[in-house]
């Protein structure tokens, strides 16, 4: 599959089960190139794909719900990159496999006054946890701590001072809570304020890769109902 052409913000290693070769990942803010379109294009369509795949397995009772879930917001936001794309919105970040395979994608803003907002972020479904594998492609795990670091140096590179986001459900809260997030506003919108702890959280995304805490899908414009709304400091 194509690379995708773009500047390169990092380069990181997916690791997979024991027995599996790690697989390097490069994250690149890419080029609104007709070939990075279609690349997107491609992956939106596969990515629906794996949905329909988990949704039967579901109603057969053989996959979790919840995965169900993740694997269709997923396709959701891999369809929003490819139009940001193709409309030259430039603030998307991809993250290949280095034989081109797409492993991720994150979607951000820059909201002025030094400030920035994590839109959307997404995994392939089939690297998800309790997804289910296959010989040929294990889940892999790194790839959305890759791209958390990307961003973060896009925010430093940007000038940015404050970072905000609303959380996707509970267990996301929980994630950027252990990140240095805190609740700043209404509607469950969580900051982070400061160079230094925008420095801070990068390194942190940049060693931490592995197992169920890495960051597949942590963030919605919208507010989940089962994130409560907290006033501004509340820990």
């Amino acid at each position: 599959m194509l690379r995708i052409p773009g500047q390169m913000r990092v380069s990181a290693t997916a690791t997979g089960p024991a027995g599996f070769p790690a697989v390097s990942v490069v994250v690149t803010r890419p080029e609104s190139t007709p070939e990075g379109v279609a690349v997107l294009n491609a992956e939106h369509l596969r990515w629906l794909g794996v949905q329909e795949r988990f949704r039967d397995l579901v109603y057969r009772r053989r996959l979790p719900y919840e995965v169900a879930r993740r694997a269709e917001f997923a396709a959701t936001v891999m369809g929003i990159a490819a139009m940001n794309l193709r409309m030259n919105i430039p603030t998307i970040l991809v993250a290949q496999a280095y034989d081109g395979r797409v492993l991720g994608v994150n979607i951000y803003a820059l909201a002025g006054f030094k400030r920035a907002y994590l839109q959307y972020q997404a995994i392939d479904p089939v690297h998800v946890p309790d997804a289910p594998a296959t010989p040929d492609q294990p889940a892999l795990r790194g790839i959305g701590s890759a791209l958390l670091a990307a961003f973060a140096q896009e925010c430093l590179d940007g000038d940015v001072d404050e970072v905000q986001l609303h959380p996707l459900d509970e267990n996301a809260y929980r994630f950027w809570r252990r990140r240095g997030f805190m609740v700043c506003g209404a509607g469950g919108l969580m900051c982070l304020r400061g160079r230094a702890a925008i420095e801070a959280f990068k390194a942190g995304c940049q060693t931490i890769g592995s197992g169920a805490d890495d960051a597949w899908l942590l963030c919605s414009p919208r507010t989940p109902s089962t994130v409560r709304p907290m006033g501004i400091g509340a820990r």
